[in-house]
């Protein structure tokens, strides 16, 4: 491996803001400045509202790398159900790398949750499709795929443990 010679670090900034308790706008910034030039960038707004509401929407930009748009959310209909979904879409590829939609049914003792996914593998394009389907019982455990850990990864602001 030969060692890297950098008279400079890359400068990373964040910044954050809430202008209520619903709200939050997130700007994040790699800059070089041996090369003069953004390293990675993102823009992310995240909305809060009612019993579980989340909506976010996301940009990510990596020069010659990535440029993408990052839609999810979940969103109540009813005191019971919920819609969920994401999309992820590349601009520099003209092509999503992740769709999920389904719904999430909530009761004293009960949830049971319904997903489809697809997506791309990580190793090339090809594209995979699933259908998840978990029912939880609450206090004694689940049956089916666990999705919770899934959508914390794909929805930001989806906590399992809030359900």
């Amino acid at each position: 491996m030969v060692p890297v010679d950098r008279s400079q670090s890359v400068l990373v900034a964040e910044a954050s803001y809430n202008p209520n308790e619903r709200w939050r706008l997130t700007l994040a910034q790699q800059w070089d400045p041996e090369l003069e030039r953004t390293r990675l960038s993102s823009f992310r707004a995240n909305y809060r509202w009612g019993r579980g509401g989340i909506a976010s929407a996301t940009y990510r930009y990596r020069p010659d790398r990535i440029e993408q748009i990052d839609l999810a959310g979940v969103v109540p209909v009813s005191e019971r159900w919920s819609l969920i979904g994401r999309y992820n879409y590349s601009l520099r590829d003209n092509r999503s790398f992740e769709s999920l939609f389904g719904f999430e049914y909530e009761a004293c003792c009960y949830a049971l949750r319904v997903l489809a996914r697809q997506y791309l593998r990580a190793a090339g394009f090809e594209r995979n499709t699933g259908i998840y389907l978990e029912v939880e019982l609450k206090g004694l455990g689940t049956l089916g795929r666990k999705t919770g850990a899934l959508l914390e990864r794909a929805i930001l602001g989806y906590r399992e443990s809030d359900r």
